[in-house]
C-alpha cells in the first residue's frame, strides 16, 4: 500500500506548478528487551522511516491519522528509489538495535522482528517565481506549508533538469 501526509488546507499555489512525489519507506518494527536483570522483559513497537532519494533512516513519529491512501491516478513526478531493499532493512536493524543498546541502554540484546512495511511519498509542489529579475524555483511540501529554493536540494534539482521539468 502507498500512502502520502495529508495536505495542509491553508497553502496558495500558483496557477503553473509540477507535483514532485519524494520516496519514502516505513517499516514498523516489534522490540523485546530486558531493561533491567530482575525486570520482566518489555515489548514495544517503533516505526522507522528510510529516505529511498539519500539513503537515510529514522524514527518516524507522524500521526497515522494525518496520512492517508495515495491514489494511482496523481500526476506528477515521482523521484526514483535508490535504496535497495536490501540494504535498507539491515541499516533500519543496526539502527534500532544501536538505539535500545547504546542510548536507552538496555540490560539485554533486544529482540526485534520487521512487522509491516509500506511505501510514503511526501508531495512536494514545485513552481517558478521571479526573484530580483532572475527565475528561481520553490519547492512547497503540500503537508506542512515548507517553502525552501529548490536549489537548495542540489539531487532532486538535477534530477528535474534531467527529466526538463525545470531549465
Amino acid at each position: 500500500m502507498m500512502y502520502t501526509l495529508q495536505e495542509k488546507d491553508t497553502i496558495q499555489l500558483p496557477d503553473q506548478y509540477t507535483m514532485v512525489y519524494y520516496p519514502y519507506m516505513v517499516s514498523e518494527w516489534s522490540v523485546e528487551y530486558q531493561p533491567l536483570p530482575f525486570m520482566k522483559k518489555r515489548k514495544e513497537k517503533m516505526r522507522v522511516i528510510s529516505n529511498l532519494f539519500h539513503k537515510e533512516t529514522g524514527l518516524f513519529e507522524w500521526p497515522a491519522d494525518k496520512m492517508e491512501a495515495l491514489s494511482n491516478e496523481r500526476e506528477g513526478i515521482f523521484l526514483p528509489e535508490q535504496y535497495e531493499e536490501s540494504a535498507r532493512h539491515h541499516t533500519s536493524l543496526d539502527f534500532i538495535r544501536n538505539l535500545y543498546l547504546h542510548k536507552r541502554k538496555v540490560w539485554s540484546s533486544p529482540v526485534i522482528d520487521c512487522l509491516n512495511t509500506y511505501s510514503l511519498y511526501v508531495t512536494y509542489a514545485i513552481f517558478p517565481e521571479d526573484r530580483k529579475g532572475r527565475k528561481v524555483y520553490q519547492m512547497v511540501e503540500l503537508a506542512t506549508g515548507q517553502k525552501v529554493n529548490l536549489q537548495h536540494h542540489k539531487n532532486i534539482y538535477h534530477y528535474l533538469q534531467s527529466k526538463e521539468v525545470i531549465t
